[in-house]
């Protein structure tokens, strides 16, 4: 009984390992085929084994699948995540199993052929996949019609995080709340501040300062050089501050060197508040010079995923300009500029 007992665990050993393999072969087929459009290639396949062994028809219809499933065109745009499963896929799971399918098709296909369908795929699928999901990922928006009719918040940080991500505490965010975290358990434990701990969390956080202030200098600073204002005075960033749930950046303009106007963005109760406080050069504008500060400001502040604005600087957040409203707005003020 023992020994009947170990025959029928064996065979059940030998069913499940090749179940898996035909499962691991299935999917890495019906990857190859979406990436290289091979209908002809899987539907070989398929037609191999039938002709092989009638008892492997479950085989071929697990390939036919596949093909039915990956074996056509389709529009990559609503399928990039699929496209970054199976790449991740392919990457840590198909690799050392690939001994083991090329054994269980060798049966089938014999072993040449089988080597060089089953290590040809595995070589590949997942570089081939993350190329078109990076890609397609990074050019999808270049095109007109793929982009967002209105503005809206875009990455701040090096880590692709935006403005509300930095201080909002949570799973995937909270970049400057797990800083400072981390600064004070490193008090608590009297480290040094010389330490390599200590310092590595303060280049984070000056890290996070520095990438604030690419964004006002891209998004706000360069506007505004590009149009002359106050007659293309020099307006630059001073410094910025970030502490748990809030970023300052204090900018300087020529004219009123000693009155820096302050940008605030502050996360308040999971919500992104903005404002200009104090307003220190602001105060000196003439009305149409604010008015053009303001319609910046509010740019920006949309870029930055801003819910609401306050202050005594009129800003406008809600609704969200549009692109096209956004161009025609700085048209029409370059135009009455020039005139």
């Amino acid at each position: 009984m023992a020994h009947t007992g170990g025959a029928i665990s064996d065979e059940s050993n030998t069913r499940i390992r090749a179940r898996m393999s035909w499962c691991l072969l299935d999917r890495s087929i019906a990857g190859c085929a979406a990436a290289l459009g091979g209908a002809a290639i899987v539907t070989g396949c398929a037609t191999a084994v039938n002709q092989q062994d009638a008892s492997l028809n479950w085989r071929a219809r697990s390939i036919r699948a596949a093909l039915g499933k990956h074996g056509r065109p389709q529009d990559h745009s609503a399928n990039l995540g699929t496209l970054w499963e199976d790449a991740c896929f392919a990457n840590k799971l198909i690799l050392p199993t690939g001994p083991l399918i090329a054994e269980q098709l060798s049966d089938v296909l014999g072993g040449p052929l089988a080597n060089t369908l089953v290590w040809t795929t595995i070589w590949l699928v997942p570089g081939m996949f993350g190329f078109l999901v990076w890609e397609l990922k990074e050019n999808w928006r270049l095109y007109r019609a793929n982009r967002p009719r209105n503005m809206r918040a875009e990455p701040v940080g090096s880590h692709g995080e935006t403005m509300l991500r930095l201080p909002r505490p949570a799973c995937h965010s909270g970049t400057l709340p797990k800083a400072f975290s981390a600064l004070r358990r490193a008090v608590q434990r009297g480290e040094s501040s010389d330490g390599k701990r200590f310092r590595r969390t303060w280049a984070a956080i000056h890290r996070v300062e520095l990438d604030v202030q690419r964004f006002v200098e891209r998004e706000l600073l360069n506007l505004l050089a590009d149009r002359r204002f106050l007659a293309g005075a020099a307006i630059g960033v001073r410094s910025v501050h970030a502490s748990i749930n809030r970023i300052d950046v204090a900018l300087t303009c020529a004219t009123w060197p000693d009155r820096p106007a302050v940008l605030s963005w502050e996360c308040l109760a999971g919500r992104l508040v903005g404002r200009v406080s104090p307003t220190g050069w602001v105060n000196y504008l003439e009305p149409a010079d604010c008015a053009t500060l303001a319609a910046a400001v509010s740019g920006l502040f949309q870029r930055a995923g801003v819910a609401e604005a306050s202050g005594p600087v009129p800003l406008t957040v809600l609704p969200p300009f549009t692109w096209l409203n956004w161009v025609h707005l700085w048209q029409s003020r370059v135009t009455g500029v020039q005139a």
